[in-house]
């Protein structure tokens, strides 16, 4: 099972993200130092011969300089043999639009990718926690080599880091529908809503789930007003939000959920769906993305390759074998839904676990609109590494 990662909880703030990870960073092995002069050095009658006086004899003679050489190759080539497997450090967070990876590891796709591409050891190191500035954070602290979450952040994060860390997605992971639960029957549309009441989300203003509730609000009340109902989201993880709604005992009347959380959710009695970002989007479209920093790609590729090669992996077992990967997300995730249940999602033509990203530009246009972004992308190769597939 994927364990959170140590030290987080779901009141876990941005900015602790740094001190909770374990540095990724390879130290580097204990050099080489051949055998040792406390014992070899000593004259033919076996008295010990100072370090210098040995030195000073050895260094006059012409082969020292070709021994030393050598004793230089082979401790490079014993320090490279005693290195450190080299280690992948992930992020994710909860849900079946993940399931890409949660496949990826159960089935580890990426340890044998790795192997095939002349890496002996790879350790895969997951960590999951509950939403997006978390995940970034980590990534620019280089507390994390790969991060997944929503597409909306990640195009947040390529627009700020343009010349510095370049963070760019490295594949689509899923398109999946985030709905808009509620549990008030009065509550048909988002201008229904009272001031006093609160609107979950995996993060203010800034997640995927967020800016869907936002451009709801710009069709519902005017362009102008796609901030309104802003000030009425709080950042709450999915299960945590899960629960609250179910309990029905906090201020908190809806949530604009992911899966598998929004249909457990909808399988209760006195709950219903008021949207779905489809319905804002427009169409399906990428919603969750695997990224990483350009210093990652480029000083890792090898690393890097395995990873994209496991994702494709994944995609294919998905769509080879749905009974298993929905079994594989049961077992890993204990998810209130049934096996059946999830195998139903898997197969629901709404869902897509494909890497190649479908019509993510209708989020990057509404981001520039709104003044979130300040470059505009053209196209979706702008904000995707180049190893990416044929997206459209």
């Amino acid at each position: 099972m994927r364990q959170a990662a140590p030290g987080f909880s779901p009141s876990t703030k941005p900015g602790a993200i740094c001190k909770s990870f374990s540095s990724p960073i390879r130290k580097p092995a204990a050099p080489y130092y051949g055998w040792s002069c406390r014992t070899a050095c000593r004259t033919s009658s076996g008295q010990p011969v100072s370090i210098s006086a040995q030195a000073s004899r050895i260094m006059k003679k012409p082969l020292f300089h070709s021994l030393l050489a050598l004793a230089a190759s082979l401790s490079i080539g014993a320090t490279s043999a005693q290195a450190a497997p080299e280690k992948l450090v992930l992020a994710d967070q909860y849900g079946l639009p993940y399931l890409l990876l949660t496949v990826a590891k159960d089935q580890k796709f990426i340890e044998t990718r790795a192997r095939e591409n002349g890496i002996e050891e790879l350790t895969v190191e997951w960590h999951q926690v509950p939403g997006g500035p978390e995940i970034i954070a980590a990534l620019l602290s280089g507390s994390i080599d790969i991060g997944a979450g929503g597409l909306a952040p990640l195009l947040t994060l390529w627009d700020r880091t343009h010349g510095k860390e370049n963070v760019r997605a490295i594949a689509g992971l899923s398109a999946a529908p985030s709905l808009l639960v509620t549990n008030r029957a009065d509550i048909q549309s988002v201008k229904d809503f009272k001031p006093t009441d609160r609107i979950a989300v995996p993060g203010v203003k800034v997640s995927g789930q967020a800016r869907y509730l936002q451009m709801a609000a710009a069709q519902a009340f005017g362009e102008d007003q796609w901030e309104k109902l802003d000030s009425q989201t709080v950042s709450m993880s999915h299960p945590d939000a899960t629960s609250a709604l179910l309990a029905g005992k906090t201020e908190i009347v809806a949530h604009m959920s992911s899966a598998p959380f929004q249909y457990e959710v909808l399988a209760r009695p006195g709950f219903h769906a008021v949207f779905s970002s489809y319905d804002v989007l427009g169409q399906g479209a990428t919603s969750t993305v695997a990224f990483a920093t350009e210093k990652f790609r480029l000083e890792r590729p090898q690393v890097y390759q395995s990873f994209v090669q496991a994702l494709d992996d994944a995609s294919r077992f998905i769509k080879e074998q749905p009974e298993a990967a929905a079994r594989i997300f049961k077992t890993a995730t204990h998810s209130n839904l049934s096996e059946a249940a999830i195998l139903e999602l898997i197969r629901n033509p709404d869902f897509s676990f494909d890497t190649a990203p479908a019509h993510t530009q209708v989020l990057a246009e509404f981001l520039y609109k709104v003044g979130a972004l300040k470059r505009k992308p053209e196209t979706w190769q702008e904000y995707f590494f180049e190893s990416t597939g044929n997206g459209r």
